[in-house]
């Protein structure tokens, strides 16, 4: 379950997630969900499993506010970040 807060002084229309199996690199975010209400501050998601990345094994997710304006933004991850594992049997 994804939670989140958002704000905005002209007021939020809706929000948006995006999904990025290496940290954003070369703008590689794919939208897991568009036009969610502005009221709305969770989202269930199973994560997709992507595998071993290699040289670069963080996948992130963000989070888009958009406002009644149309402009969007968001806040860089502090604390979430999807790290793949090799799991040992």
């Amino acid at each position: 379950m994804l939670n989140w807060e958002s704000q905005d002084a002209s007021g939020l229309a809706s929000h948006k997630i995006l999904f990025s199996p290496d940290s954003g690199g070369e703008q590689t975010y794919t939208v897991i969900a568009d036009s969610l209400p502005a009221w709305q501050r969770s989202f269930e998601w199973t994560v997709p499993n992507i595998g071993f990345q290699g040289t670069n094994p963080t996948a992130t997710i963000r989070v888009v506010a958009v406002d009644s304006t149309g402009r969007e933004g968001w806040m860089p991850p502090r604390w979430l970040f999807l790290r793949a594992r090799r799991l040992a049997r």
